[in-house]
């Protein structure tokens, strides 16, 4: 072989050797030209979410407070921005927010309800429904139509339970047409899927018919009992206030059965009214 072939031959050598060194830098050495890093306080917010998402009903008061805290405590230290925090508490509030409502779904379905309970989930829905984005531009509960629908039910039940609990207690008798309206409304809320279950409230419900009847017996005794000051009165007073009497007896025996469910023999009361009249009737006569 003569020179000048094995001069080229090396150089082509040279050359080869080279390129494959670069070649090898290149592709071996030299790090990736794409390579993205996470934000690792992005990621912790993305996995607490996940746990909060898998938790159950009694730490999830816990998780959601620690994870609402820890999220505004990312934002307050600049550690992510007001884009990236509207995200993940936007995320978090759809995540606890059908949790929260399956909770008060089921004290609902508890025969004894605690006054201060519902009043804590009363204001955790008022709370939850004025959270807003960052700018305030929008309430988050927005993008959460169907859960707010189901607050919507919790609100009108514990508002219900209120009125059904003063409505038992309201036991005065007021006149006919009041017991009925009262009596009918009590059934009313007997018929409710939610209040049905509440025990206490169901047996003051249910003995409000007996213990309006009570306070109208009581009323007509208190009507004849007084019929015995009849020196207090004229005699044109006294005759109008015992027909009055007479008319409101009458009244209690032709309609208590219908509004109360039953009724009790007024022989005694009648019996003592007639007494009383013809007490009267001898005072006026001699005076």
């Amino acid at each position: 072989m003569n020179k000048p072939i094995k001069i080229i031959l090396l150089i082509v050598a040279i050359i080869l050797a080279i390129g494959g060194v670069l070649f090898y830098m290149k592709t071996i050495v030299s790090p990736p030209q794409d390579l993205k890093f996470k934000n690792q306080y992005v990621q912790k917010l993305t996995e607490e979410t996940e746990t909060l998402r898998k938790c159950d009903q009694p730490t999830l008061e816990h998780d959601f407070l620690r994870l609402t805290d820890l999220s505004h405590r990312f934002k307050s230290e600049s550690l992510i921005d007001d884009k990236t925090f509207d995200s993940h508490y936007s995320e978090i509030i759809g995540v606890y927010s059908p949790k929260f409502a399956q909770y008060c779904f089921g004290q609902f379905q508890k025969s004894v309800w605690d006054a201060n309970d519902l009043k804590w989930m009363e204001g955790r829905i008022s709370q939850l429904r004025n959270l807003t984005v960052e700018d305030g531009s929008r309430r988050i509960m927005d993008s959460y139509s169907e859960t707010d629908g189901k607050f919507s039910i919790i609100i009108k039940t514990i508002g219900k339970y209120r009125e059904a609990s003063a409505l038992a207690n309201r036991t005065r008798y007021s006149g006919l047409a009041d017991a009925r309206a009262k009596i009918q409304q009590a059934n009313q809320f007997k018929q409710d899927d939610y209040l049905r279950n509440n025990a206490s409230l169901m047996k003051a419900l249910n003995s409000l018919p007996d213990r309006l009847e009570a306070s109208h017996y009581a009323s007509l005794s208190a009507q004849v009992r007084n019929l015995a000051s009849y020196y207090n009165y004229s005699a044109d007073s006294y005759d109008s206030m015992s027909d009055n009497v007479v008319a409101a007896l009458k009244e209690y025996k032709q309609n208590a059965r219908s509004v109360y469910g039953e009724s009790r023999s007024l022989d005694g009361l009648e019996a003592e009214a007639s007494r009383y009249y013809n007490q009267a009737v001898e005072y006026f006569n001699n005076n």
